[in-house]
């Protein structure tokens, strides 16, 4: 999936505060890593549905999403982007855009 398309999407379902950080030096496991906000766990679970859905395609490795149940924070890995999908609280505490900062 391509990030202009996951960005798309996350504006689309009103996602806020949307960084896009370049991890690509910092490891091997994917090259782009988004942080955001959600209003609530139904909103960050429908945002978190919307890109599974349209990441997914024939011949290929689906997307592998954790934390929907709770909706407090939602990880998708994309394989080149991970998304995180987060509730303020939880982003505050893990900040982690100060954590992959390089």
């Amino acid at each position: 999936m391509q990030l202009e398309k996951v960005l798309e999407i996350l504006n689309q379902h009103k996602a806020r505060d949307i960084t896009t950080l370049n991890i690509k030096s910092l490891t091997d496991m994917a090259d782009t890593m988004i942080v955001c906000t959600g209003t609530s766990a139904p909103h960050i679970q429908g945002i978190s549905k919307k890109i599974v859905l349209a990441a997914k395609q024939p011949n290929q490795k689906p997307p592998h999403a954790e934390g929907e149940e709770s909706g407090d924070w939602v990880l998708i890995d994309l394989g080149d982007i991970i998304v995180n999908v987060m509730k303020q609280e939880a982003r505050e505490y893990y900040n982690l855009e100060e954590l992959w900062q390089e």
